[in-house]
């Protein structure tokens, strides 16, 4: 890795001032290290988010007008999430840009059977999947099959039924 002479002298230092705790072999993984140059995406600030109409209109301050409210026609809330994240942060490299837009625009024509049904399946999920996942990972929710059982609709999804008889077993 070529690294500009402050910075190795910084990690000097930092490699030795780690030394006496036993943690000088920390820097060993390079293979993790990247190169602020090296983000795949924009970070836009809230200055910048705001003036360009990002995510609320400059007149009222609500979503009607912006920009996330022209593009969404997303139908789950983790489809929501995910375009938000899209939006407040482009792409910076053209090629995986429109990778993703062929993407989406496959899923969009309808053309590929399994994308379809497991469009047809996502849309049949009364709850937040990826909400719910993400608290059974941090051991924020109940059992699964209490779970499964509070929803709103708990036989009316299949993903539901298939889990509960996992868990059972």
């Amino acid at each position: 890795m070529n690294l500009p002479d402050l910075v190795t002298t910084c990690l000097s230092a930092l490699i030795t001032h780690l030394s006496s705790y036993g943690l000088e072999h920390i820097f060993d993984l390079t293979k993790y290290f990247k190169s602020f140059s090296a983000r795949s995406h924009m970070l836009l600030n809230g200055n910048t988010l705001s003036s360009l109409e990002i995510y609320r209109n400059q007149t009222d301050f609500s979503t009607k007008g912006s920009l996330f409210w022209t593009l969404d026609r997303t139908k789950t809330k983790f489809g929501k999430r995910q375009l938000r994240k899209w939006v407040g942060r482009p792409l910076l490299d053209k090629a995986r840009l429109e990778e993703r837009i062929e993407a989406v625009e496959e899923i969009k024509s309808g053309k590929n059977s399994k994308l379809e049904r497991l469009r047809e399946l996502l849309l049949k999920i009364s709850y937040d999947l990826e909400k719910g996942l993400i608290r059974i990972y941090y051991g924020r929710v109940c059992p699964l099959p209490r779970m499964i059982l509070c929803s709103p609709n708990p036989s009316g999804s299949a993903l539901a039924q298939n889990s509960y008889r996992f868990y059972r077993h």
